[in-house]
């Protein structure tokens, strides 16, 4: 018993010198300025955002976060704050990247280019504010290419604040890099009191001064905007695979008509004496007025539901990045004149990506695929929601979208060699509570080479001040975007190739 007693005596004193140890360690910190330990700080480098063949769009390089390729695909990779992502990918996986992990993106590096420089151009020159492409791989959903107009380069300006103690003066000076080199620009700032001499430090800031928030928005994903004509064909197909309507039937369709006390007014011009259409007509002259003729006796519920299907106004699942939805109203509110609005594109809005989506349903034999951007493993396969159309309704409705561009628009639409299809629209932007008459929309959905669809294309231009029209501006888009991938995939002719 008194060894025992003995022992916890021993135990007992070396537990109090340990405290008492260690509070005399706590004041020595206070009172002589004795180092603390260090915080352990992360040493994982953020992970690269890439395209499946290797190009790399953004990596960090000694601790700063570059984009090596500049406005390629900018306002869709996005951009960084000082530590974490601010827009784009780079918010939108900011766990996986800030974890060391890379995100590998669907985009065609060349295909990318191409649209871009393609969609810069046009847009340019009809003097159009802003102005988005889609195209989308058939076959997979793979996204190809996601061009955004203006161009948006994600590289901030870096600034070194170098500060110097010099006796009593602080003298600070920033460093910045520039295209011709770093530009040093002295900053003399008098300090108080005595300073230590030896002092020196530095901080590097990303600095964007001349951030433009237009060109670093990704329109493709977040405008939605009413598509006008292209919708046409989506409702058409609706009505062909339902029994709805007789290809061979036609409508009496002079340019205005009234439904109810609103007057529906056609603008494409057409031979005189035309003043009937059928289907086929209707949709290579885009007749409003034939359109509701078309859906007068149609359900509305039924019109709805296809659009629905196609993905208008919904939801889109894209691997964890945002894109908007748009607006496809409840259809019991639409009445006979949203019914025959909605049939030709007003009354409800969408997304450019919404719509590449919806027209490849038509190059899909009637599929829904999921458009896929970010790869989560090394074989991608398509994401297949649902079936929309019959195959023969989707492929009848692929050749009456080529006898649009053979018989109406070969040269602004058509890619000589091959067989291409596709929709014009030209929308009227709403202005407060009504239409503008001087601002519109330019779109073009189209599908090639329709001998065996490869890419469902959407092209939009917003606000253009001159030649405005979808054939005259947003449809070339598409024609030399098409007509470069062909030759760029080396495909040859289809007309040869028929000889």
């Amino acid at each position: 018993m008194e060894i025992k007693l003995r022992n916890r005596s021993k135990a007992m004193l070396l537990l109090s010198l340990l405290a008492f140890a260690g509070m005399v360690y706590a004041y020595a910190q206070i009172d002589m300025g004795l180092p603390e330990p260090r915080e352990v700080v992360s040493s994982v480098t953020r992970g690269r955002i890439l395209t499946e063949n290797g190009l790399v769009l953004a990596q960090t390089v000694n601790k700063r976060r570059e984009y090596p390729q500049k406005t390629l695909a900018g306002p869709l990779v996005g951009f960084m704050g000082k530590e974490k992502g601010m827009a784009g990918l780079e918010l939108s996986f900011e766990s996986r990247l800030a974890a060391g992990k890379d995100v590998t993106v669907t985009l065609d590096p060349t295909f990318q280019a191409v649209a871009e420089s393609t969609l810069a151009q046009y847009t340019e020159e009809h003097g159009g504010q802003s102005g988005s492409l889609v195209a989308l791989e058939v076959g997979t959903g793979r996204v190809l290419a996601v061009a955004n107009y203006p161009a948006f380069d994600p590289n901030p300006d870096y600034w070194q604040v170098v500060t110097h103690q010099v006796g009593t003066r602080k003298l600070v000076s920033v460093v910045r890099d520039t295209p011709a080199g770093p530009q040093v620009q002295p900053n003399p700032n008098p300090a108080k009191g005595p300073v230590d001499e030896s002092q020196t430090w530095t901080e590097e800031r990303p600095v964007r001064e001349n951030l433009d928030p237009i060109a670093s928005i990704n329109h493709a994903f977040m405008d939605s905007y009413e598509p006008g004509s292209v919708a046409k064909a989506l409702s058409v197909a609706a009505l062909l695979n339902d029994g709805a309507v007789d290809l061979e039937q036609w409508f009496s369709t002079p340019m205005t008509r009234q439904v109810g006390r609103y007057t529906i007014h056609d603008v494409v011009s057409r031979p005189t004496g035309m003043n009937s259409l059928n289907v086929q007509g209707i949709l290579r002259y885009s007749s409003n007025v034939g359109m509701s003729h078309l859906v007068q006796n149609y359900p509305p519920e039924r019109l709805h539901a296809y659009f629905a299907a196609y993905g208008l106004g919904q939801t889109l699942e894209l691997g964890g990045v945002h894109a908007e939805n748009g607006i496809l109203n409840d259809w019991q509110r639409w009445g006979d004149i949203g019914r025959v609005n909605n049939s030709f594109g007003q009354g409800f809005s969408t997304t450019t990506l919404q719509m590449a989506a919806a027209y490849n349903v038509l190059a899909e034999d009637g599929l829904y695929l999921r458009p896929q951007l970010v790869l989560e493993g090394k074989v991608l396969k398509p994401h297949i929601t649902h079936q929309v159309l019959k195959p023969e309704t989707a492929r009848t409705v692929r050749q009456l979208l080529q006898y649009i561009v053979e018989g109406g628009i070969p040269g602004q639409a058509g890619v000589p060699g091959y067989e291409v299809g596709g929709k014009t629209g030209t929308a009227q932007i709403v202005v407060g509570s009504h239409y503008s008459s001087t601002l519109f929309n330019s779109v073009f959905s189209g599908i090639f080479p329709l001998s065996s669809p490869r890419v469902s294309m959407v092209v939009m231009v917003h606000g253009a001040k001159k030649q405005y029209h979808g054939s005259q501006l947003a449809a070339p888009i598409f024609r030399d975007v098409a007509a470069e991938m062909v030759s760029q995939w080396g495909l040859a002719p289809e007309t040869m190739a028929k000889e």
